[in-house]
């Protein structure tokens, strides 16, 4: 017998993920949305119809699970901030690309290895963040909302 109590929870639980949370505002607004930049610049985020991820012209897809990974530093972080980081003058592992960056965890959760550069998407990570209520996207650094954070 099936307990629709622990079914319940477990859904609720995977709605608390930030990349089901995004996931599910991308998908109820069609598909398509726009986001602010921090400087105010608009960039549209899309869905791809595989349902894992999501993409921005100009950038590769990313899965939604990359958010999950963010919001795993930013609870481990004192007072849930984190500088973003920047891999455009650092490769990961270097100060400013470190496990502490917002950066250096998504090229680690990308897969790159310590001493290896990639692309450097958080501008558009944490705009994202921002647009979904999940965390406040500030000048280098972004910080999780305190509604989001105690809902989990």
């Amino acid at each position: 017998m099936v307990n629709s109590e622990n079914n319940e929870f477990k859904n609720n639980r995977n709605r608390m993920k930030a990349s089901e949370i995004i996931k599910a505002k991308l998908v109820a607004a069609g598909g398509r949305a726009m986001v602010s930049l921090y400087n105010g610049e608009l960039r549209e985020i899309i869905a791809c119809s595989n349902g894992k991820e999501f993409l921005c012209p100009k950038l590769i897809p990313y899965p939604y699970t990359v958010f999950d990974a963010i919001v795993d530093l930013l609870l481990r972080s004192p007072g849930y901030r984190a500088r973003k980081g920047s891999a455009r003058s650092h490769r990961l592992g270097e100060p400013g690309c470190d496990e502490t960056t917002v950066t250096g965890t998504v090229l680690a959760f990308m897969g790159k290895k310590p001493g290896e550069s990639g692309l450097d998407p958080v501008f558009l990570l944490a705009a994202v963040l921002d647009w979904a209520g999940i965390a406040a996207n500030g000048r280098g650094e972004i910080s999780l909302n305190a509604a989001f954070s105690s809902r989990l």
